[in-house]
């Protein structure tokens, strides 16, 4: 502001008596204030505020909004307020008004977790018979949650199926396990025992068992214990449902057999089934004329036959 005294006419001081007299002025000035009132002009505030979590697991994204100017250019080199963001790192924006004014906002940190590797085991076979069971153990989370609606690090599984687990780490991501394929296999069910046989020694001797049953094996019992007979000689139809013995002669009396069947490791047993063997009669061989001396006898037989 220039001095008031320059804005006075050249002849302010000027005396109509006494050109060269000096201006002599007395009063009083007035305060003035001036304002600069233009806000285009009035700097920008920044700011980043999240619009969700910043720690994300691997997969997700994380929200970033930005306000306080009118264009915004971030870090990643995007425009606009707003941003979507899936890796690890420091965020910020520089915000600029119409009138080119800049800000540049908060740093926001963003954490991308990864996923946790989540895996199902069993310490048993995941083939078994019917009512028995196998147990799951899943590892790599702190909680888990089993494809068959239960929950915990183990499981009991009865039935046959697919099982897998989604497992929840410190961090709040999830991982997917591997799956274990279940099969439960049913007991052999019999339905027809077979028979002991009766009859001579030149007949052949049959025994049949019905069951469900996927594999069959004959056996014989040899001095109190049953042992796995094969086709060959005197058998036939060692691994099947009917059992053909022949040669008879060659068998002791009261021979005993038995089948066992199965459905993979499932086993159940027939009844024990024997031969019996009818004795040579004398009718049969013509021995019809036979004395037998003395009668009765203490120590000694003597047979008298008619022929030879």
């Amino acid at each position: 502001i220039r001095n008031l005294y320059d804005l006075l006419p050249t002849d302010a001081c000027a005396d109509s008596s006494n050109s060269s007299s000096v201006c002599a002025w007395q009063g009083e000035t007035e305060d003035w204030s001036i304002m600069f009132n233009n806000p285009t002009n009035i700097p920008p505030s920044v700011v980043i505020n999240p619009s969700g979590p910043l720690s994300i697991c691997q997969g997700a994204t994380a929200n970033l909004t930005v306000s306080g100017a009118q264009n915004y250019v971030w870090s990643t080199g995007q425009t606009g307020n707003s941003i979507s963001v899936n890796s690890t790192g420091s965020y910020f924006a520089v915000g600029s008004t119409a009138m080119g004014c800049k800000d540049t906002s908060n740093v926001v940190s963003v954490q991308v977790n990864p996923l946790p590797q989540i895996s199902i085991s069993a310490a048993d076979p995941l083939e078994f018979c019917e009512g028995e069971s196998v147990t799951l153990t899943a590892s790599g989370g702190v909680s888990y949650q089993w494809s068959t609606g239960q929950s915990g690090p183990s499981v009991s599984i009865q039935s046959t199926g697919n099982v897998s687990a989604v497992g929840t780490d410190a961090n709040g991501c999830q991982g997917t396990s591997n799956t274990l394929s279940i099969n439960v296999v049913d007991y052999p069910q019999i339905a027809s025992q077979p028979s002991s046989f009766q009859g001579a020694i030149g007949d052949q001797a049959i025994f049949t068992v019905q069951a469900n049953a996927q594999n069959y094996q004959w056996q014989w019992r040899d001095n109190g214990v049953f042992q796995n007979i094969n086709d060959g000689g005197q058998y036939l139809g060692t691994t099947t449902n009917e059992l053909k013995v022949s040669n008879l002669i060659a068998l002791n009396h009261n021979s005993f057999f038995r089948c066992v069947l199965s459905n993979g490791d499932c086993n159940d047993t027939s009844n024990n089934v024997k031969i019996m063997l009818q004795g040579v009669g004398f009718e049969n061989n013509g021995l019809s004329q036979i004395s037998i001396a003395p009668n009765p006898a203490t120590s000694t037989l003597t047979l008298n036959l008619k022929d030879s």
